[in-house]
């Protein structure tokens, strides 16, 4: 009875999963909001919720009865667990490789899909050549059928169990180490500026990127968190049912496995990319996408546009000129996840904004305190690029 009443549940994660990846589908259809889901965690993450929607639909109540159907829905079942797994491991061990130690995640992103899919390839392809899936007569669904209770601890422990277990093990450590490292850095950095004079006017640089995206760090360490959380729930079920062949209820195990669409689905929906994305379609039709520049000492994030008079204005090559701006500041905190304050048309020549003066003459940027400009804007060169841009696309 409870394990009919937790498949017929899974109509609920899977319509919510389905709900949440639709929107994602339709803000990166959108040309203001695509740029803001530009992120490996998020494509990763994409992944796993389609992989923990097929395995829902392995689970959906119907006549489990022995048959190639019954093999193919126990095959693709333990398959989507296993990829799962895989995506939300190399989540977390993304945050670590780019963040601690430095290695490009955008490159590193197809090894993560190569090695997931070689993983749960040789963990399942074996099981299933070997006919240890299908009908299951002691729990009555599609499962490993062996009747000796000894051959199938093996067999799940080699093909499913030992990997879920490792994985979600491996995600904790690198969330620890992951946070440690984010403490041991800020103490550092706080120390630093505490032996910088107040009086100086040369600033410290901009904040490094593991304190200036910490938020954002810590809620995607939620991701590994929860599935490993999920992993340690059904290895344990999965294991006192093998143990104890007299208890064939098999409710439990079978909501740990409904529940991971449904949760994985409300915690997609607080992802801060999809926020900003949403923000983005919010905002008038008429507004332009600006280019982020960090502001100097603050790390703060600005937004800078050449107004239409200055963009078409021609410049003499003997003399000064200074360029008008549009300035758009981004709210830190909750706003600044979905939306940006409304601009602000400021003449830079004005003293409460501290600016660069252009020198048109000499191709080079006259240094003064503020909003930091590119050397070479006026001779067509590429405006120079802060070193912790692309960051968050890597995480």
């Amino acid at each position: 009875m409870m394990s009919h009443f937790a498949c017929g549940s899974s109509r609920h994660p899977r319509f919510s999963g389905s709900l949440v990846l639709f929107a994602f589908a339709y803000t990166a259809l959108n040309r203001t909001s695509r740029g803001h889901l530009n992120r490996v965690s998020f494509r990763l993450l994409i992944y796993a919720m389609i992989a923990n929607m097929v395995l829902t639909s392995t689970l959906f109540p119907g006549e489990h009865h022995p048959g190639p159907g019954c093999v193919f829905a126990a095959f693709a079942g333990n398959t989507a667990v296993v990829f799962s797994a895989c995506m939300f491991f190399c989540m977390s061990l993304n945050l670590q490789l780019v963040l601690v130690h430095s290695i490009n995640g955008q490159i590193m992103e197809k090894y993560y899909l190569i090695g997931s899919f070689l993983v749960t390839g040789a963990t399942n392809i074996p099981a299933v050549a070997a006919g240890q899936l299908g009908y299951d007569p002691v729990f009555g669904i599609c499962w490993y059928n062996n009747s000796d209770p000894a051959m199938k601890l093996r067999w799940m422990l080699g093909s499913q169990l030992f990997w879920l277990l490792f994985m979600s093990t491996s995600e904790v450590v690198f969330f620890l180490v992951l946070v440690c490292f984010m403490i041991r850095h800020q103490r550092r950095t706080a120390h630093v500026h505490s032996n910088v004079s107040t009086m100086s006017l040369h600033r410290g640089p901009s904040p490094a990127p593991i304190v200036q995206y910490r938020g954002m760090i810590l809620r995607i360490g939620l991701y590994p968190l929860l599935s490993c959380s999920l992993n340690f729930l059904g290895c344990i079920s999965d294991l006192y049912l093998v143990n104890n062949t007299a208890n064939t209820e098999t409710g439990i195990a079978l909501c740990a496995y409904c529940a991971r669409s449904f949760l994985y689905a409300c915690l997609a929906a607080m992802d801060p990319s999809f926020l900003r994305a949403v923000g983005a379609l919010r905002r008038p039709i008429g507004e332009l996408s600006p280019t982020s520049l960090t502001s100097i000492g603050t790390g703060t994030q600005t937004t800078s546009m050449l107004s239409a008079s200055s963009r078409h204005k021609r410049f003499s090559t003997g003399t000064q000129a200074l360029v008008h701006v549009e300035l758009q500041h981004v709210v830190d905190g909750p706003q600044g996840d979905t939306g940006l304050e409304e601009p602000l048309s400021v003449d830079t020549r004005m003293p409460s904004i501290e600016t660069r003066r252009i020198d048109l003459e000499h191709g080079r940027a006259e240094k003064s305190t503020g909003v930091q400009f590119a050397e070479g804007v006026n001779n067509g060169t590429k405006p120079e690029v802060n070193k912790n841009d692309g960051i968050e696309c890597q995480i």
